[in-house]
């Protein structure tokens, strides 16, 4: 093997004063954010049907903090479609309120990273 096979992808990192080459928003890692953000919402989808169908049944319920974490983890858009369609958390005010600080997080977040990154 020689010494410019191995060169070559160094190379391609850049020089750390930019993220053009090296940063998560390089087109080689956009699919993989989008397969990992699709399975986290799909999670917490259905984390919060299998929450109301415990609720129904009188069972041990699934944790806010862990319908909240996986909000804060990427998968805020599942909770929403979930706390809709399965009309499950939506009329809970202390879990509301926690939610949108979630949400408010998120955007907050995402906000400045990509100020930073663009």
């Amino acid at each position: 093997m020689s010494i410019a096979k191995i060169e070559k992808p160094l190379q391609s990192l850049g020089n750390g004063s930019s993220c053009a080459n090296s940063c998560i928003f390089n087109e080689h890692y956009k699919p993989m954010i989008f397969y990992i953000l699709t399975a986290i919402n799909l999670l917490t989808f259905f984390l919060f049907f299998a929450d109301k169908r415990k609720a129904v049944k009188h069972r041990r319920r699934i944790s806010e903090n862990t319908l909240l974490m996986l909000s804060f983890f990427g998968g805020s858009v599942g909770a929403v479609i979930g706390m809709l369609i399965f009309r499950h958390k939506i009329s809970k005010k202390t879990f509301l309120i926690k939610f949108f600080g979630v949400l408010a997080l998120q955007t907050i977040l995402m906000v400045i990273f990509y100020q930073k990154f663009k």
